[in-house]
């Protein structure tokens, strides 16, 4: 079992350098580390090669741009953002505003829709819509992980769980598994941040 299991890290070294690097990552996430955007840079680059091999040409599509999302998210957590003085502070755990949330969330609808036209119409792709879908809200998700709204978590609970069933249809074992620590991570990630999130309202109050 033990030499099955090494064996096939071994021959899914791409794969599996990823899925490891991308569980650092999001569970650093989870603790707001920025330490975990440049992991998941890493991530980024060894899946960019296992979903071009798969013909998951939307995934391939979302990875180059986590490679800018990734630099974005690093430099976010760790500079801040500017005020009205022109100064950087911290980014703090909040929540988005209504209207904003559901501004995203129809740029993932539409997004979706687009993308999943050009994919079953111009490519390869066997899950045109699926794909898709979870590549416009991975990126939705992304920049909401980048401006520490707590909202993200509960998207990623849903991208994560369409990863899931899409992956191991694909046959991608470690990924369909990494995608499965993602899912609880999600909710790891959303209770940790809720503990922040009243803590910098509480300390508001005094």
């Amino acid at each position: 079992m033990i030499e099955t299991i090494s064996n096939y890290f071994i021959n899914n070294s791409w794969e599996s350098i990823g899925a490891i690097a991308g569980v650092i990552s999001i569970y650093l996430n989870t603790r707001e580390n920025p330490w975990g955007w440049p992991i998941g840079l890493l991530s980024v680059f060894c899946y960019l090669y296992v979903f071009w091999e798969v013909f998951l040409f939307g995934d391939v599509l979302l990875h180059l741009v986590y490679l800018i999302m990734g630099f974005y998210g690093w430099y976010q957590w760790v500079f801040g953002v500017s005020n009205s003085n022109g100064d950087n502070q911290k980014l703090e755990v909040k929540r988005g505003s209504t209207k904003k949330n559901l501004i995203l969330l129809l740029i993932g609808a539409i997004s979706t829709l687009i993308m999943g036209f050009l994919f079953s119409e111009f490519t390869e792709n066997t899950l045109p819509y699926a794909d898709a879908f979870t590549t416009a809200f991975s990126l939705v998700g992304t920049y909401m992980l980048a401006r520490k709204y707590i909202e993200n978590w509960l998207l990623w609970m849903i991208v994560n769980s369409a990863c899931i069933i899409i992956y191991y249809i694909k046959g991608l074992e470690i990924t369909t598994v990494l995608y499965c620590i993602y899912l609880i991570l999600a909710f790891v990630g959303y209770f940790n941040w809720k503990k922040n999130l009243n803590s910098n309202y509480s300390e508001t109050l005094l």
